[in-house]
């Protein structure tokens, strides 16, 4: 079994190869990847796109620069996340259903925030002290339904073409889909439709 590995050390891809616990031998690349490069000459523009529409939405600079903290979180969260065995985390998909369907639920309660200009109710406000977190749990739910979608077809693939199997697939993906809908069944389609197409 053959997978390519990227290992990202030092501005290069580090050539490295071991065996696979599923047999064969994991392959590496051993060359400078470009991205590198490209990566760090847009921080910049990325600067100046985040602290316009920050600018632009009323906030100030200590808005943009927690947006800045919040993609460099979201790198560092990625880069982590590469480095777990994905059957592990396919192994979470309880976990993550539950926990991302409970936390969309709760933007039909008190805690749920609507953004002024919309009529979508799917934002969650969490007070932290004087400032207010908001957080947007469709997002969480999209990642969920990736891993559990992606759990349940490995799981059935030996019997897909059943018309039970394909009826409970569908059903697997409307529920979330409906719950996102939910928060605002009146939004403009392209509001409504972010869990689809988003």
């Amino acid at each position: 079994m053959f997978k390519v590995i990227f290992i990202v050390t030092g501005g290069r891809l580090e050539n490295t190869q071991k065996n696979h616990p599923r047999g064969g031998d994991v392959h590496t690349a051993d060359r400078p990847s470009p991205h590198h490069t490209l990566y760090p000459s847009r921080l910049p523009t990325a600067f100046l796109l985040v602290y316009s529409a920050t600018t632009s939405a009323g906030g100030g600079f200590s808005d943009c620069l927690m947006q800045l903290v919040c993609i460099a979180l979201g790198i560092v969260a990625a880069l982590v996340i590469s480095r777990l065995d994905y059957e592990f985390i396919a192994s979470l998909w309880p976990f993550l259903a539950g926990v991302s369907v409970l936390l969309v639920l709760l933007t039909f309660t008190s805690l749920g925030y609507s953004v002024p200009g919309t009529d979508d109710q799917n934002w969650l406000e969490i007070p932290l002290g004087p400032k207010t977190f908001l957080f947007q749990p469709s997002e969480l739910l999209k990642i969920a339904f990736i891993i559990t979608f992606s759990f349940h077809l490995s799981r059935v693939r030996e019997h897909i073409n059943r018309p039970l199997t394909v009826l409970l697939l569908c059903a697997h993906g409307l529920f979330p889909a409906l719950l996102v809908f939910a928060q605002g069944t009146t939004a403009p389609p392209p509001s409504s439709s972010a869990f689809s197409w988003g």
